[in-house]
């Protein structure tokens, strides 16, 4: 389980400047990369407080 919570966080700082860099924009896209991030963050903290006590 450990190993599935350090690849998800691999892949979400990978992905999201990966996808705001395709904004022509560069404030529009740091904007996104920092929305996304925060959206991110919120649904991480979620699932690690309601589905990581069930998985384990």
């Amino acid at each position: 389980m450990r190993n599935l919570v350090l690849r998800s966080l691999l892949l979400a700082l990978l992905t999201i400047p990966f996808v705001a860099a395709r904004e022509p924009h560069p404030r529009r896209a740091l904007k996104k990369a920092l929305l996304l991030f925060v959206g991110f963050n919120l649904f991480y903290m979620l699932a690690l407080r309601f589905l990581y006590p069930i998985l384990s």
